[in-house]
This record gives C-alpha cells, structure tokens and sequence, in this order.
C-alpha cells in the first residue's frame, strides 16, 4: 500500500509540473477572462450572488449563492 501511495504521488508531483510548464500569462489572462464571463452569467440568473474580488487575479474568485437560505445563514454567523 505504501508502494502505491508513493506512485500516485510521483504522478501527481509530474502531471502538477507539466501543468505548470505549459501555463503562460496569456493563457492565464484568458482564464480570468472565461471565468469573469461565467459570473455575469450567474449574475443574471441570481441578483442577490455575491462576488468577493482577489487583488492581482492571481487566486480564483469566490461566488456565493444567496439564494441558499442554508448557506446565507452560515455566512451570517
């Protein structure tokens, strides 16, 4: 089992360093933009979503949606 923790470990650790070998501030603008996109959507569907910013574009952003009473709630406390 330990042999097989290993192995999937060493892929992981490779398939992360190609990814990030491939990944290019262009390529990277461009999924901001994609992502951007899906939140105006969501905003037409539900006014009430709330949409927290990062400064830089550099981690994703967070949607939260309010029309969840449940999760609206947790947020309260």
């Amino acid at each position: 089992m330990a042999d097989a923790v290993t192995i999937e470990a060493e892929a992981k650790a490779k398939a992360n360093y190609l990814i990030s070998k491939s990944l290019t501030p262009d390529l990277l603008k461009l999924e901001q933009i994609q992502v951007q996109g899906k939140f105006n959507d969501a905003l037409k569907e539900n006014k009430d979503a709330k949409i927290f910013l990062t400064p830089g574009g550099s981690t994703p952003n967070i949607w939260v949606d309010m029309k969840d009473s449940q999760r609206k709630a947790s947020l309260a406390n």
